[in-house]
C-alpha cells in the first residue's frame, strides 16, 4: 500500500478527524500521543469531562510539537468541506472534480450552513443530524449528475 507522506500519520481537515491515513505503527504512536495528551489535559476538564474529544486532542498534540503529524499532501486541498451542491440537489460536480479531491466531509456545521443557504432538502421524517443518509444521497447524486451514462443525457432530468 502506497500511502501519501510515506505513512506518516496524516489528517486532511487539520485538526478535525474526518479523514486520516497513516501506517499501522504510525497510528499505535499517534494513539499513544492523544492518549497521553488527554492524561495531561484532563484536570482542565474537570467540570466537563466529556468534553474533551479526539479533535481536541489531536489540535493540542499538534500545537505541542507540529512535527508530530502531517496536514494534507503538500499543502493541496483534498477534502471538500462543505456540501458540493449548486442548488437544491443538484451536484456542483465542477468542486468535485477539482485535482486532487478525494472525499467531503459533512460536517455539522458543513449541514446546518448547507440547510440555511437552501441547497440541502431535508425529506419528511429525516432531520439534519442524518448526516448518513445525506452522505448516501449525496453519491447517489454525484453518480448520476457528475457521470452521465451518455453525453446527451441530463443526469438532473430525474431530479427536478
Amino acid at each position: 500500500l502506497n500511502l501519501p507522506n510515506q505513512g506518516r500519520f496524516t489528517s486532511y481537515a487539520r485538526h478535525v478527524p474526518a479523514l486520516l491515513s497513516g501506517t499501522a505503527p504510525e497510528w499505535e504512536r499517534l494513539t499513544r500521543e492523544l492518549f497521553n495528551m488527554a492524561v495531561k489535559i484532563q484536570p482542565e476538564y474537570q467540570l466537563r469531562p466529556d468534553f474533551y474529544s479526539d479533535m481536541h486532542a489531536l489540535k493540542d498534540v499538534h500545537e505541542q510539537n507540529p512535527s508530530t503529524l502531517e496536514y494534507g499532501i503538500g499543502g493541496k486541498e483534498i477534502l471538500v468541506t462543505s456540501y458540493p451542491y449548486q442548488r437544491e440537489n443538484k451536484v456542483y460536480c465542477e468542486m468535485l472534480h477539482h485535482e486532487g479531491i478525494l472525499a467531503a466531509h459533512l460536517s455539522h456545521a458543513a449541514t446546518q450552513k448547507a440547510i440555511e443557504d437552501g441547497i440541502l432538502y431535508i425529506p419528511k421524517g429525516r432531520t439534519k443530524e442524518d448526516r448518513h443518509y445525506f452522505a448516501k444521497r449525496l453519491t447517489r447524486y454525484w453518480r448520476i449528475q457528475c457521470k452521465p451514462s451518455s453525453p446527451q443525457q441530463d443526469p438532473y432530468e430525474d431530479f427536478v
